[in-house]
């Protein structure tokens, strides 16, 4: 008696293997979205997480170079802090500025502010430190810090450019999170809020777009050296 042989037709093996090719192919697509959400290099998850570090940490160090706001300093605040619009920055491969193209600004439109203090007070000489976030709108910016180690009149100093070196703290950062400062001249705060305030203070905020949170971000440095707001 003949029995039927055991197996898949030619049509079944064909309907299996489309199946098959249909879910490798659905596996590869879901897979190519998940790596390109993760390591776009402008985009993905990773890049994004690392320029947020990058960002957050450059924002400390100017943080802590602003608490310096009018150490020592003769003078009110504006002699020893201003809020500034540059429109240009040109540095050189060492990082002396042949060209700064500046203009007081408003709290809240600024987009680089600068300050003067003094490294010892054993000694009567002054130098000025600076923040500035430069990029053609809607194209990258980049965070710079700005010094000047002879710096007896800010006002005077911002209208030489030679006196100025500078140092980017970022890559090129995306539009979106371009950095603005804000000025606040009375404010009750404390450095690094270690403590509750009992007095006002101006307060320096260099805020930032996280684009992990989507949302606003702010690091405040709050200028107990500058308490009279004048």
């Amino acid at each position: 008696m003949n029995k039927r042989a055991a197996g898949f037709t030619l049509l079944e093996l064909l309907i299996g293997m489309l199946l098959a090719l249909i879910t490798t192919l659905a596996m590869l697509t879901l897979y190519r979205q998940t790596a390109r959400s993760l390591f776009h290099p402008e985009q993905g998850s990773a890049s994004l997480a690392q320029q947020d570090g990058q960002l957050m940490a450059a924002l400390l160090s100017v943080q802590q170079q602003a608490q310096e706001a009018g150490f020592g300093a003769a003078g009110g605040r504006g002699q020893n802090l201003q809020l500034l619009s540059l429109s240009d920055l040109r540095v050189d491969a060492d990082g002396t500025i042949t060209a700064l193209s500046i203009a007081p600004a408003a709290s809240g439109t600024a987009n680089a502010a600068a300050w003067r203090y003094r490294p010892s007070l054993d000694a009567n000489a002054y130098a000025c430190r600076g923040v500035a976030s430069l990029g053609a709108a809607g194209q990258a910016s980049t965070l710079y810090l700005l010094q000047a180690d002879a710096c007896a009149n800010l006002d005077d100093t911002l209208a030489q450019a030679s006196q100025w070196r500078a140092r980017a703290l970022s890559s090129p950062l995306p539009a979106r999170r371009r950095l603005s400062l804000e000025l606040r001249l009375t404010q009750s705060c404390w450095p690094y809020a270690a403590a509750t305030a009992s007095q006002t203070y101006p307060l320096l905020l260099l805020n930032y777009r996280d684009t992990q949170r989507d949302e606003i971000r702010s690091f405040a440095s709050c200028l107990t050296n500058l308490a009279d707001p004048t």
